[in-house]
């Protein structure tokens, strides 16, 4: 129930909560001891439960986005925030959540394109190879256009954060933009419209403009 109530307070924006970074600091929103009990119990049984797994992803995956999303430009959180995204991954793939395994992953390329961690552009290569797999495979175009966008994104930072191209990075953050326009997905908007603004604000300051035609 509190997972739940947290991913509301996560999703609706609530000033408090999120400014005040809440599951961090008050006792009744700590969810280490809930953590500790979840791994325990999947441990010690011994095989897939679906239910079990399926509530890791959905707990772990919702933990990851909150740290990504209220860093405060701390490396430890975005660390940890990147270790709960990786082990909700495994459990989504596991029970063949695979559009939520490969959303978790997409998310661990941003984490590790605002860390800069040096050797993981094999790592964050993998990752966007996979998912542009996944995304092909899927027959729905609005699951196709939800993926899309975070992969696009993921994409763009790796272009604006690593590689220092923000050229090849606004192209992919204007894809994004239309992907969730399409789906009326609003809660990427906030995310695209702010890499936008960064890698115009670097091109600028480079003075060097680069005119890349979106299909």
């Amino acid at each position: 129930a509190y997972i739940e109530y947290m991913k509301y307070k996560l999703v609706t924006g609530d000033e408090e909560f999120l400014i005040g970074k809440l599951w961090r600091r008050e006792r009744i929103y700590s969810l280490d001891e809930y953590q500790d009990v979840a791994r325990s119990y999947v441990r010690q049984s011994g095989n897939i439960n679906f239910n079990c797994y399926s509530f890791m992803a959905e707990f772990l995956a919702t933990l990851g986005v909150m740290e990504f999303y209220a860093v405060e430009n701390k490396a430890e959180y975005l660390e940890r925030g990147r270790e709960y995204l990786i082990e909700a991954a495994h459990y989504s793939s596991r029970i063949g959540y695979e559009r939520k395994a490969t959303q978790s992953l997409l998310y661990v390329v941003r984490c590790l394109s605002r860390l800069r961690v040096e050797d993981t552009d094999q790592e964050i290569q993998t990752i966007l190879i996979e998912a542009g797999r996944v995304i092909d495979r899927k027959q729905s175009a609005q699951d196709m256009d939800w993926l899309n966008a975070i992969y696009h994104l993921s994409y763009g930072e790796k272009y604006l954060l690593i590689d220092d191209l923000p050229d090849m990075a606004i192209v992919e953050f204007l894809l994004a933009f239309r992907c969730t326009l399409n789906i009326n997905y609003m809660r990427l908007v906030p995310d695209c419209l702010y890499d936008i603004y960064r890698a115009c604000n670097r091109i600028l300051k480079s003075g060097v403009f680069i005119f890349s035609k979106i299909q």
